[in-house]
């Protein structure tokens, strides 16, 4: 009994270091991973509209819950568009990109951010060039045709740019 006992402890001392440890981590790399993805969100935002200055936009979130955040993207004072980053759930988990619409109503660019929770080679697809095909460059409620093999996290990127489309009918057009 008193080994279990013994055993137990040592077992509940050893996952609370472990424990305390991966928190610290966190904590010390935290400040340092959402500065870098900052950063490669504005790098994604200037490759869509170049030399542009982009400003955060409020809206509904309960209204459109696939939008995280929009931005108004303005090059001297003129407003050329806005570019939403949309997070939606697709087969292996959330699928985070940007999607821009510009003024003469046509789907500017798309710019996957996040597709590493999808899988290898079938959902990831919407991460790659052949997806950003499909949508740049359409003119808005044309259709987006949906990756084959990928059918799951193609039609949550489908859903999602559907959202921030009908967004941006309701409040910008």
């Amino acid at each position: 009994m008193k080994l279990i006992i013994k055993l137990a402890l040592f077992l509940s001392l050893v996952a609370g270091l472990s424990a305390g440890a991966m928190s610290y981590v966190f904590q010390l790399t935290h400040p340092i991973i959402t500065q870098a993805q900052k950063e490669a969100e504005t790098k994604q935002l200037n490759a869509i509209y170049k030399q542009s200055h982009f400003q955060s936009v409020s809206f509904d979130h309960k209204e459109y819950p696939l939008i995280e955040n929009i931005y108004e993207a303005k090059k001297d004072e003129k407003r050329e568009g806005y570019v939403y980053k949309i997070s939606t759930p697709g087969y292996g988990g959330h699928i985070v990109y940007l999607v821009a619409l510009d003024q003469s109503g046509r789907y500017l660019g798309y710019s996957p951010i996040d597709v590493t929770t999808e899988t290898s080679g079938f959902g990831s697809r919407v991460g790659t060039k052949e997806m950003a095909d499909r949508i740049n460059k359409k003119q808005i409620g044309s259709g987006i045709d949906t990756l084959s093999g990928a059918t799951i996290s193609s039609k949550a990127v489908v859903k999602g740019i559907e959202q921030a489309t009908a967004h941006y009918q309701k409040h910008y057009k």
